[in-house]
């Protein structure tokens, strides 16, 4: 029986391998002539009992980790090797499975000096060093014995909150400021961040036992790991990577998050390849290691690796022999899914669009949409309302901001929240400026929640906010500020990017995916024509003839001269020098504030 004192929150997670074992070379697949993927991605084998190249997959378990909650007390972390443990015989044992089954094999090859491709892009590295500084705080032997897996990831949450926080307040560099903050008195600093942005009470404690007096059984227990100075050491240590740029060290683990966010595009574009096949059915293996068949005579090319997309049924569901059938059917299409998986997702989009209309809206000017704005604040009927959320919604689609559901459910929790006003809206756009401005200074990207904690210090708010009803006082004051703050703020940056593109597989530890460092390491999309110019039809035939694709692109907000473009594409065929053909549109995208029509000629040679 368990223990009373035993937390429900205990847990324990078994140290999982996979091996898979072909049958044979896997059937391959042809790729795409003129896809820019050619560079990375060298071939893609099919393995199914179809065409008699069925895999062997072993998974099996060599021990286990276990955290043990002990009511108020410190938890306990207990690491246990499986031995067959008969006669006092210590051989390493291992528990598991062996399953035949079908999978996709993807070779491909690494991008030479990856660190140096992240530098391209700013905001990449932002998220980088925000994310090799929690990997380095999670793979800290300094911490083995100290704080579990669990606890690391407080400790690197709190220690980088406190330290952008008080680099914010005192306007300094963080560098300057992280050597303050390694010290102990930090820790009342820290006490502050946890109770505000991570809102830890003793509610949140599963305990069976009455708290004492004092911080909450979890506060607590990170206030003690910080006051020992190995635990301090290893933060400072691993805070460095927040100022450095990109370097050889943190090669091996941005070819680890790059093979992650490709495996990761790769697993949605077979979903979407084959939709009426339960994406459930297919697991990510980045860490199996791989048995080569005796028959295969070719040697591993230098930077190269392997992503295995494995059926969890034994014997296979089909999906493997689906996608075979759909891949065949047009090579091409399935590279565009691939693009697609890693293009803005929905919350990327809707962060940048509420930033445009926030920046429409308090830019003094009374257009159509400004007044639409408004004028769903002044309603106070349910009919006014739904006048003036349908005209709401027209004047976005005409400054090209989709109203989708995810985007309407957002403008009305953040800026037309009741109570809302212009000035409100103008406080939100200079913050939003302050937070670009601030994350230029510092070089990395600055969670919503600490930039909430820094602005709620601003009692401007309390005539902002105030306005709904009661305003507290003293501490308290800042609290409430904080609160309402947060829920106008949004997540943007590499907050929300590796929450669009994961990996769930329970035989492997999780890794963050990043679809920009996959994107600045591919070569630029298919050739990109001006609207503006005035040959754009032209220029577009002969590189679609040449390409098979070709991207239109058009930086007005107004989308009139798009439509008229798509009209004419529609009904002037194209000289193919063999047959006059029509292009096909792919899809329509906006990206850094410009709209991207995605063409394609379907007659061209794959």
């Amino acid at each position: 029986m368990t223990p009373l004192n035993i937390q429900q929150s205990s847990n324990s997670f078994l140290h999982w391998h996979t091996e898979i074992v072909p049958t044979d070379t896997g059937y391959q697949l042809d790729l795409p002539d003129g896809s820019r993927w050619l560079p990375i991605v060298r071939n893609i084998g099919i393995h199914s009992h179809l065409i008699g190249l069925p895999i062997e997959i072993r998974r099996f378990a060599v021990g286990a980790t276990a955290s043990i909650g002990q009511g108020q007390g410190a938890q306990i972390v207990r690491d246990v090797e499986f031995v067959k443990g008969t006669d006092g015989d210590d051989t390493p044992a291992a528990i598991g499975f062996v399953a035949d089954s079908d999978g996709i094999e993807v070779n491909f090859t690494y991008p030479g000096r990856l660190f140096e491709i992240a530098r391209r892009d700013s905001r990449l590295v932002y998220g980088l060093r925000v994310a090799r500084f929690r990997h380095l705080v999670q793979h800290s032997t300094t911490l083995s014995g100290i704080a579990n897996d669990f606890q690391r990831q407080w400790l690197a949450q709190a220690y980088l909150s406190t330290v952008t926080a008080e680099a914010l307040r005192n306007k300094k560099t963080l560098e300057e400021v992280e050597a303050t903050v390694a010290g102990e008195p930090s820790i009342v600093r820290i006490r502050e961040v946890v109770d505000t942005i991570l809102q830890w009470s003793d509610d949140s404690d599963d305990s069976t036992q009455s708290p004492p007096s004092g911080p909450p059984v979890r506060v607590a227990e990170l206030l003690a790991i910080l006051s020992q100075n190995s635990a301090r050491d290893a933060l400072h240590q691993a805070s460095r990577t927040l100022w450095e740029d990109p370097s050889e060290q943190w090669e091996s683990w941005l070819r680890e998050r790059f093979k992650a966010s490709l495996g990761a595009a790769l697993l949605e574009a077979a979903s979407y390849l084959c939709p009426h096949i339960d994406p459930g059915s297919l697991t990510v293996d980045l860490e199996a290691l791989i048995t080569e068949p005796s028959s295969s005579a070719t040697k591993p090319a230098p930077d190269s690796d392997q992503i295995w997309l494995t059926e969890s049924s034994v014997g296979g569901a089909g999906f493997v022999e689906d996608f075979m059938r759909e891949y065949q059917n047009d090579p091409r299409r399935f590279f565009r899914l691939v693009d697609s998986a890693l293009a803005p997702s929905d919350l990327e989009t809707v962060s940048e669009d509420l930033r445009r209309l926030l920046a429409i809206v308090t830019s003094g000017t009374n257009d159509d949409l400004t007044i639409a704005f408004r004028a769903m604040r002044s309603t106070t009927t349910h009919n006014e309302n739904v006048l003036a959320l349908r005209r709401l919604r027209t004047e976005l689609a005409r400054r090209n901001i989709l109203p989708t559901p995810t985007f309407m459910v957002s403008l009305n929790a953040r800026l037309l929240r009741p109570g809302s006003t212009r000035e409100l809206d103008a406080f939100l756009a200079d913050a939003l400026r302050l937070w670009d401005e601030a994350e230029r200074r510092l070089g990395i990207d600055i969670d919503a929640r600490v930039f909430a904690l820094v602005k709620s210090e601003d009692a401007s708010l309390d005539q902002l906010f105030g306005q709904q009803g009661w305003i507290p006082t003293g501490e308290a004051a800042r609290t409430w500020r904080y609160s309402l703050l947060s829920g106008a703020l949004w997540p943007r940056g590499s907050q929300i990017r590796t929450e669009a593109l994961k990996i769930s597989n329970p035989f492997e530890r999780s890794v963050e995916c990043d679809r920009l460092l996959v994107l600045t390491a591919l070569e630029p999309p298919s050739r990109q024509i001006p609207l503006e110019s005035p040959d754009w039809f032209e220029e577009i035939s002969q590189v679609l003839v040449r390409n098979g694709t070709a991207s239109l692109v058009h930086s007005d907000d107004r989308g009139d001269a798009v439509a008229s473009a798509l009209l004419r594409i529609a009904a002037e065929p194209i000289d193919s020098e063999t047959l006059l053909v029509y292009a096909r549109l792919i899809g329509i995208r906006r990206e850094a504030g410009q709209l991207i029509v995605d063409l394609e000629l379907p007659e061209a040679i794959q």
